[in-house]
């Protein structure tokens, strides 16, 4: 009892640290991309990350590990023609995460995504150095390598916080309802980094959820905002707030299994669901195995595929993950 205690304490010392330290490190470098390529699989609508209005309690934690590989390739629309240059094939995804109960109606949690491998293509890193030149002027790039600095790079994405306060407890009412406001904190890590927003952003979300303890469905809405609009200096995509649409479902049979559905869509909020090019879809099918009652650890295996053509959705994608189990999950 003491050992858990002992844990809980230390877990949220760290879940501090992390809120306090790495923010002091964004301000470090200049972020030249904002390209959401192929997000991990715990970013739809929160099953997988177990969103939904239940409470973790006074120094609850939850905590876990996923990795992913996601099959697809980030292409590159030339302006102005029909031609396409593929920039990545494949991508190799960590995502760590930890939440923490505050009190009986607040959560507070954070992730940190991490990128091991990326398959790059050559062929066009030769081409954005002629289209430099012919679009920008310039007859040398300040950093030739910034692409295969990219593919290689091991650096955390950007930090991700969660703070969930439930309005409705399902368990106590069979319908939940919870506020949650997620912040995106660029950590400074990885220069050239594909995941990370430019600056912080903020993303409030509603969470709507229907079950008992064997199932349970959940719907949530959210509205990204990044600030000043504004275009990337990559793949000349536009940044504007955005809409985020998720739901998904759990049904739990044999007493130590679960079987979850999870799906994600994100569109430009000034222009709904109005170009291809930039919409994205995910839907998520998983398998959970719990171990025991007492170790309340839980195994997740599943598979993803992707159902519109904006940049930064996979054609599929395979995951696992081990994450703690509590029978009141909160995040």
């Amino acid at each position: 009892m003491v050992r858990a205690k002992e844990m809980r304490v230390l877990c949220f010392a760290l879940l501090a640290a992390g809120l306090v330290l790495v923010p002091s490190l964004s301000g470090a470098v200049d972020f030249d991309k904002n390209v959401h390529y192929f997000q991990p699989p715990s970013d739809g609508s929160g099953i997988l990350l177990t969103y939904g209005s239940e409470p973790l309690n006074w120094l609850g934690i939850h905590y876990g590990l996923y990795a992913d590989e996601a099959i697809g390739h980030l292409v590159y629309r030339i302006p102005d023609t029909d031609e396409e240059k593929i920039i990545f094939k494949n991508q190799t995804g960590l995502n760590a995460l930890v939440a923490v109960g505050i009190t009986r109606f607040l959560n507070i949690g954070m992730s940190i995504p991490f990128v091991p491998y990326r398959e790059f293509n050559q062929e066009f890193e030769d081409f954005y150095q002629e289209y430099r030149k012919e679009k920008l002027g310039e007859l040398e790039d300040p950093n030739p390598d910034r692409f295969k600095e990219t593919s290689k790079s091991t650096s955390p994405e950007d930090l991700r916080v969660d703070v969930k306060g439930i309005m409705f407890n399902r368990r106590a009412r069979c319908v939940g309802l919870a506020l949650n406001l997620g912040i995106t904190i660029p950590v400074g890590l990885g220069q050239n980094s594909f995941l990370s927003d430019r600056n912080t952003t903020v993303a409030p979300r509603l969470i709507v959820d229907v079950g008992r303890y064997r199932w349970n469905v959940a719907f949530n809405v959210a509205y990204k905002i990044y600030g000043k609009e504004r275009e990337s200096d990559f793949l000349d995509m536009r940044v504007k707030d955005e809409i985020i649409f998720g739901a998904g479902g759990k049904f739990r049979f044999l007493h130590s299994n679960e079987l979850m559905l999870d799906s994600v869509f994100r569109t430009h909020a000034s222009d709904f669901f109005g170009d291809a090019n930039e919409d994205y879809g995910e839907i998520l099918g998983a398998y959970r195995y719990i171990f025991g009652n007492y170790t309340l650890v839980a195994f997740t295996v599943g598979f993803g595929m992707g159902v519109m053509e904006g940049a930064g959705t996979p054609s599929s994608r395979y995951f696992i993950g081990v994450t703690s189990y509590e029978y009141h999950l909160g995040f």
